[in-house]
């Protein structure tokens, strides 16, 4: 493309300057387009309601007094289907740019929404992946969706690897804010070498530095990785040695500057608010040059307070606008994320509620728009349109206005320009800036859009969709959740923060790593609240990390060994007579294959089942049930198998799973020779209702596989169906098929044989002494010194086993593995194989009449402390056995009070201990709370992992 098509491209946002007719021109047009749509708004509204308004294509919807409200089919749920529908488009529909062959946000700023071609318009990497960063990071807690997290890290990374300035420069490895279209490497955009629209090459904007250092920072707390901590701090250094003393009109870094000479293109930017929030973070948490950061803080500080709060010049922010002469070019993004900061941090400003006042009535006075009795915001005096990510930033103020001082008139504002805002949002998941525009910005589009919602969400979680689940606000970030019929489970960052959820359950307990936490009537103090009639939560810890919340009445995740009612409820997606066109492919390698699938209702997944052609197909094949985001559910080994057909394997305990949740059911092929269908997603999915097989797209491609040692699949080729399925019930009942009679007398510990060793160890011989007997295998075994490193896979017995919990954080595994013989036993021996051959392990096998099977089961992990995890029970009557590795030194366990040791190997030889205890004795009420720990020692790594067993 000439450097005279790039400059006749149209641009989003300009001021007018000096000679530039083509800017005069486009401004005419947009301005004509404009005053022709309020005019027709002003009309339709002094009228009253009008069956022909719409917004974006969308049918205007007014409640009773003439007031927006949601376009959703369903309007309560409107927010949460926004966010829904944009995260959608954004992870699975965004076209490539054909300039580089990769999806568009990684080197254009925007789309045109209709045609979906590029715009060819400077890129604006910067802010917009920083913006990324806080909606996924907010929206992995709100839904449990990894594949958010995942893609704004590619694009942290990426930007890392591509757009960071010379080591040798004035202002050095820092990023640049903008890029050239179509460009992968970011730079500065030669577009504004002359303008100043996109910085130009080699211009960068400090701002931006701190708030792509806030964003790594964060990514950082999620995932630990070091790159992204490095990057924050050298951001905040290179901030803090470059502070300047401001004044009124020059601010304390400028908004435009040559990375490598320091020359200064513009001296004003009131957006300062970023690297404050980098400064505070790295202060708390002690990482990096803290006096350098305090010391420009508090200069940063000063001049704000002095200057933009007094006299409200709220200038420049936006890249791509051009050189302004002047202070003139205000915008309402500055003093908003300003507002947003004072109401997280109140303690930094005695005056924070005069201060949020004041801004939001100047922005109302400044930017506002009113439409169906919403505010709708316009952008920038250089860009005065309104605009959906600028309108939701306006409604999450005053949503946080309301939930910090009760404000309801705050609230009714908060709730009219949220409505407003989902307007912007198409049905397909494209959203656009705005109805004057009609362009689909990446940052006004998703960035900047998602996150406002999400923080609205996190003021108001009663604004969240009724009858789901989901963590809409937290004061850390969260590391890991995870949704069931039995409550949520989730790691935050720091261990003293507050969430806050709307949950379809009441709940019953809460446990802060394993201590359980008091209900209360308000969080002065660490505890939780809950309020039925709108089912919002919240939950105040300041002394731990993981935290659970245990659902009343919920049998159904722990289980118990169940199986569904008279075997009549169970349903499959495919059927015996359903048959693949390919059921032999001719790749003969090891490989894991797998289909990822929901269903309409809670309910219970028994087992796997995969299509098997014939003979060539063979070895031993593992069912296994994953989380979306590869946590391992389930597993099961086949057995029993026919030469070709339907397979089938069933886990020992049925396995819980939530509506409209994304999981993925595989089994491993150790020698190939799959039913391989091509194709057969890329359209359509397969439905056998609740059960529906996803189609290509719904959630990222279907089909998926590993090749190796069996893993999370995560790779797809062509749609390909490899016929794996699962057996579901929405109800439990009885275990079928083992003989169990109604009644018992109590669980009985009836044999118990143990073997240490190295590499694979096999059991002594040992009988059993009735049938109908519950055998479970405890394995704790060493490692290599990685997560997940070390596995072992229990047979024997002429039994069928199953995994119940594995628990391989830290170096080495605990495992319990269970099976059920009908038949007494007699002269049997039991074998542990691992992943990792040659290191030590220990193997107990336990067999228990009286079990009726297995019921809830946990695991912990940790580099230090002392062992411990907290199971509660589901049943009266219960025992609860654990199983540890230590991985540091071989040293006796000291137990906790009311455990006993069932087995332990002090390795001397390879410093580790491995042991099984046990609660004393069967614990009399159901939902009891029991602790299985060992208070000494303290230093090591470890993991433990307990089961329940339950009465017939």
């Amino acid at each position: 493309m000439t450097n005279y098509d790039r400059k006749s491209t149209p641009p989003h946002r300009t001021a007018l300057l000096s000679g530039s007719q083509l800017w005069l021109q486009r401004l005419i047009r947009v301005w004509i387009a404009a005053a022709i749509f309020q005019f027709l708004l002003l009309g339709l509204n002094s009228a009253g309601i009008a069956k022909a308004d719409t917004l974006n294509g969308h049918t205007v919807v007014l409640d009773s007094d003439n007031q927006i409200i949601p376009w959703t089919p369903k309007p309560a749920d409107g927010y949460g289907k926004v966010i829904a529908n944009a995260w959608d488009y954004f992870l699975n529909r965004i076209p490539n740019d054909p300039a580089t062959g990769e999806p568009a946000y990684f080197s254009q700023s925007y789309l045109s929404p209709d045609t979906q071609q590029v715009a060819n318009w400077p890129h604006n990497p910067a802010g917009l992946y920083a913006m990324l960063i806080e909606s996924a990071l907010k929206y992995y807690a709100y839904s449990g969706d990894m594949t958010v997290v995942q893609k704004v890290e590619e694009l942290a990374t990426h930007h890392l690897d591509n757009g960071m300035t010379p080591s040798t420069w004035l202002w050095d490895d820092v990023p640049y804010a903008s890029g050239d279209a179509g460009s992968l490497l970011y730079q500065g955009a030669s577009y504004g070498d002359d303008s100043g629209s996109g910085d130009g090459r080699y211009y960068l904007e400090p701002d931006k530095i701190g708030e792509l250092g806030y964003g790594w920072l964060l990514l950082y707390k999620f995932s630990g990785n070091p790159r992204y901590l490095d990057a924050a701090i050298h951001s905040a250094d290179v901030l803090a040695t470059k502070v300047r003393t401001g004044n009124s009109s020059q601010s304390p870094w400028p908004f435009r500057v040559h990375a490598q000479t320091g020359q200064i293109r513009e001296d004003y930017c009131a957006h300062v608010v970023s690297p404050i929030e980098l400064f505070d973070e790295l202060i708390r948490l002690k990482l990096g040059n803290t006096a350098d950061y305090q010391n420009a803080r508090q200069s940063v500080w000063t001049w704000m307070m002095t200057y933009p709060m007094q006299n409200n010049v709220w200038a420049n922010y936006f890249e791509d606008v051009p050189i302004q002469t002047d202070l003139g070019n205000i915008n309402q993004l500055n003093p908003m994320m300003l507002a947003r900061y004072l109401m997280e941090h109140p303690e930094n400003d005695p005056n924070w509620e005069t201060h949020v006042r004041g801004l939001i009535a100047w922005v109302e006075e400044n930017f506002a728009a009113p439409q169906y009795g919403a505010n709708a915001i316009k952008e920038q005096n250089a860009f005065p349109h309104v605009m959906g990510s600028h309108t939701s930033r306006y409604a999450s103020i005053n949503a946080m206005l309301y939930a910090r001082t009760g404000d309801v008139a705050a609230k009714e504002k908060a709730y009219r320009a949220f409505n407003w805002a989902t307007y912007m949002a198409r049905s397909n998941g494209i959203v656009i800036d705005g109805p004057t525009v009609n362009n689909q910005w990446f940052t006004d589009g998703y960035g900047d859009y998602i996150r406002h919602f999400m923080t609205g969400l996190h003021a108001i979680p009663e604004w969240a969709p009724a009858g789901e689940t989901h963590i809409t606000g937290s004061s850390s970030v969260v590391k890991s959740v995870s949704y069931s019929p039995a409550g949520v489970g989730y790691v935050t960052a720091d261990a003293a923060s507050t969430e806050v959820l709307r949950v379809a359950f009441m709940p019953s307990s809460v446990l802060v790593d394993g201590q359980l936490l008091s209900q209360r009537t308000d969080l002065a103090q660490p505890g939780w609240t809950f309020d039925p009639a709108t089912g919002v939560m919240r939950v105040r810890h300041d002394n731990g990390t993981s935290v659970k919340i245990n659902a009343a009445n919920s049998d159904g995740l722990s289980g118990g060994g169940d199986t569904y009612e008279d075997g009549a409820s169970e349903s499959s997606v495919w059927t015996l007579t359903s048959v693949p066109q390919d059921s032999i492919h001719a790749d003969a390698s090891s490989v894991e294959l797998g289909v990822k699938f929901k269903s309409d209702v809670n309910g219970f997944v028994t087992g796997i089942r995969f299509y098997k052609g014939g003979n060539a197909n063979n070895g031993t094949h593992i069912g296994n049930l994953w989380t979306s985001d590869g946590n391992l559910i389930a597993t099961a080994i086949f057995s029993s198998e026919t030469a070709s057909g339907w397979q089938q394997a069933r886990f020992s305990t049925p396995v819980a799973i939530s509506a409209n949740t994304v999981y993925v059911a595989s089994y491993y092929a150790p020698n190939g020779h799959y039913a391989a269908d091509t194709g057969y997603f890329a359209e359509n999915g397969t439905d056998n209702a609740p059960l529906h097989m996803l189609r290509d797209g719904e959630n990222g491609g279907n089909g998926v596989y590993s090749y190796g040692p069996s893993a999370f699949p995560t790779k797809t080729w062509r749609s390909s169906n490899y016929w794996v399925d699962v057996t579901f019930s929405k109800s439990l009942a009885l275990p079928s098929g083992s003989n169990a009679p109604a009644t018992s007398t109590g669980i009985n510990i009836d044999q118990v044989v143990s073997k240490d060793g190295q590499g694979t160890v096999v059991t002594p011989l040992f009988s059993t002494s009735e049938p109908n007997a519950l055998l479970l295998a405890f394995v704790a075994s060493d490692g290599p010194a990685v997560t997940g490193g070390q596995t072992a896979t229990v047979s024997g017995a002429g039994l069928n086993w199953t995994l119940v919990r594995r628990t391989n954080t830290e170096a080495g595994t605990s495992e319990v593995w269970s099976a059920y013989a009908n038949t007494g036993l007699s002269n049997v021996s039991v074998q542990s194989v691992q992943s990792n051959e040659e290191y030590d392990q220990s193997l107990t096998v336990v067999s228990l009449s009286g079990a009726g099977g297995v019921g809830a089961s946990v695991g912990a992990s940790s580099p230090s402390g002392a062992p411990s995890v907290y199971l509660t029970t589901t049943k009266t009557n219960a025992w609860v056995f654990g199983v540890g590795n230590d991985w540091d030194n071989a040293i006796d366990r000291t137990l906790g009070t009311a455990q006993t040791m069932m087995h332990q190997w002090v390795d001397t030889g390879a410093d580790d201990t491995f042991w099984v205890q046990r609660s004393l004795t069967r614990i009399a009420e159901a939902n009891t709370t029991v602790t299985i720990n060992a208070p000494a020692p303290t230093a090591d790594r470890w993991n433990l992992t307990a089961v329940e067993v339950v009465p017939r």
